[in-house]
């Protein structure tokens, strides 16, 4: 199938969790729509942003947030279109949560779901972490950092990972049947009173 139809597939998967008021499939197709959407019409692509946005600051997955914020204040073709302006008002309050947030010291709780790829992907803002409140059937998990690539780590609930400072930027796949749950929690260093699981 041709590449607009597979846009527009998860565009409509998009429009449709939103009806049915279920956010986090919802941002799960517009992940999959926003690999695509340098093939989409503009304002697609600024409407799908800006809501990505507005879900990863509210979902406490902060480094996501930063990476479709900068995709917003940095791209010509989207300050073009006429929504551009008032789209970024509404997004002001938004982008002052999101500064607090990182600043914050307070452990941050993000919701997670396998949808329709066997696993959820997260960037961490912390190196600390742990699994919590799991629903379904969750099989492991694969670490990508900048310094460390392909690190398998095993699902450990309700225990806390560590891992090293010296691998950098890291996005955890967390590999699960389709309709897994949990919560995963990240612990700012400070926040840590037990001694975590170092990831090796």
């Amino acid at each position: 199938h041709s590449v607009v139809g597979e846009y527009f597939y998860h565009w409509l998967r998009y429009r449709l969790f939103t009806l049915k008021n279920e956010p986090a499939a919802a941002y799960d197709a517009l992940r999959n729509f926003l690999l695509l959407s340098d093939f989409a019409p503009k304002d697609f692509r600024l409407a799908g942003l800006a809501a990505a946005f507005t879900y990863a600051v509210n979902n406490n997955e902060l480094e996501d947030a930063k990476s479709l914020l900068k995709q917003l204040k940095t791209s010509e073709s989207l300050q073009s279109e006429a929504e551009y302006q008032s789209i970024m008002q509404q997004l002001a309050a938004t982008e002052t949560e999101l500064t607090t947030k990182l600043a914050s010291d307070m452990p941050l709780q993000i919701k997670g779901a396998v949808f329709l790829s066997t696993y959820w992907p997260h960037t961490l803002t912390h190196h600390e972490f742990s699994l919590t409140n799991v629903a379904g059937a969750l099989q492991g998990i694969e670490a990508r950092c900048r310094n460390a690539q392909g690190k398998h780590l095993e699902v450990l609930v309700d225990s806390d990972y560590k891992i090293p400072d010296s691998w950098g930027l890291c996005t955890l796949y967390i590999q699960g049947e389709p309709g897994s749950s949990f919560t995963l929690i990240e612990h700012p260093p400070a926040a840590t009173a037990e001694p975590a699981n170092t990831a090796q």
